[in-house]
């Protein structure tokens, strides 16, 4: 008995299901979780370099952060961490990106004293708190990757995860880092989902939800990023 020719039709469909199997198998292979852990790595470090430029700018500015000195302008992150380059807090424009971002710094600063050409539309990666200052409580989330809805609490896109796409996730996380300088991968709530939150701290509250208090952090805002689109 002679073995049946598949034809291209048959051939075609075993074609998709395969890269459907790949892409359901890849994120979990040893290989790819090492590759993604060096990338958190490298994304964990420039926030906290973020981070660290802001704690400096406040300490020269009765401890305020850079967004506070935006007034009526236009508000997004780009603007507020420009100004870490006016006062020569940072001169390293790669630190506001991050791996398999869209958003890469082409680390041309201008030469002019407000450093117009820094983190100009599509050059940062990185979403801010509004009106935060270092007295604030430590764990109020303070710069964190760039959301997909940036609402407080803001969401990500896991569906996107390990794409360029703004608002995208890692594969179970996100990078955030916190008004007491710490950072690190927190764990998203679901495994696939366009607008997808933290996962539940207690109390069935995210750390976006539990820094609400009615005296010290009464309400939210996110900066969102300039994506230039």
């Amino acid at each position: 008995m002679g073995v049946r020719r598949l034809t291209k039709s048959e051939m075609a469909s075993l074609g998709v299901l395969a890269l459907v199997v790949i892409y359901a198998i890849w994120p979990k292979a040893p290989g790819y979780l090492r590759y993604e852990k060096g990338n958190l790595i490298k994304a964990t470090a420039n926030c906290r370099q973020i981070i660290l430029a802001m704690k400096a700018y406040a300490a020269d500015h009765d401890g305020k952060y850079p967004d506070s000195q935006l007034g009526n302008m236009p508000r997004n992150s780009n603007m507020a961490f420009r100004r870490l380059f006016n006062g020569k807090y940072t001169e390293n424009e790669m630190i506001f990106t991050s791996p398999v971002s869209r958003f890469v710094p082409d680390g041309i600063l201008g030469d002019d004293d407000e450093k117009r050409r820094a983190l100009e539309p599509g050059e940062n990666h990185w979403a801010l708190t509004a009106g935060m200052d270092i007295n604030k409580p430590g764990d109020i989330p303070l710069v964190y990757e760039n959301p997909a809805n940036a609402s407080w609490p803001p969401n990500w896109s896991v569906d996107q995860r390990w794409t360029n796409t703004r608002g995208r996730s890692w594969t179970e996380s996100i990078v955030v880092g916190q008004n007491d300088g710490s950072v690190s991968p927190r764990e998203l709530a679901a495994k696939e989902g366009k607008a997808v939150g933290l996962a539940k701290e207690r109390d069935g509250k995210d750390i976006f939800e539990l820094a609400i208090d009615p005296v010290n952090f009464p309400k939210g805002e996110v900066l969102d990023i300039d994506a230039g689109e």
